[in-house]
């Protein structure tokens, strides 16, 4: 999931903005991040990796943990909201791990 968003950041970034303090702040919000995604309610963070690690649509999670597609929707969203909140809180007290 994050090596997939991080690629899509670093097609438009130049050379000269990858320099090992960038990549060392970058590593650390990725590490941050996954630390956040394993502490999200399981529901959430099953689907939000079913989608984004697995690459699997809303339809095929549904099919695999027998829910209806608008359930596996509703939680995917709760679980981008509830991990973006965890995020900016973790980064405004600058709690990095």
């Amino acid at each position: 999931m994050i090596e997939n968003l991080q690629e899509s950041v670093d097609d438009g970034v130049r050379f000269e903005e990858r320099s090992p303090e960038t990549i060392y702040l970058r590593k650390e919000s990725e590490r941050e991040l996954h630390h956040l995604i394993d502490e999200l309610p399981e529901s959430y963070r099953l689907v939000l990796l079913l989608r984004y690690v697995h690459d699997l649509s809303c339809q095929e999670i549904g099919e695999m943990l027998n829910l209806p597609t608008n359930t596996v929707q509703v939680r995917l969203y709760r679980a981008r909201v509830k991990l973006r909140e965890c995020y900016q809180a973790t980064m405004e007290r600058g709690a990095v791990r």
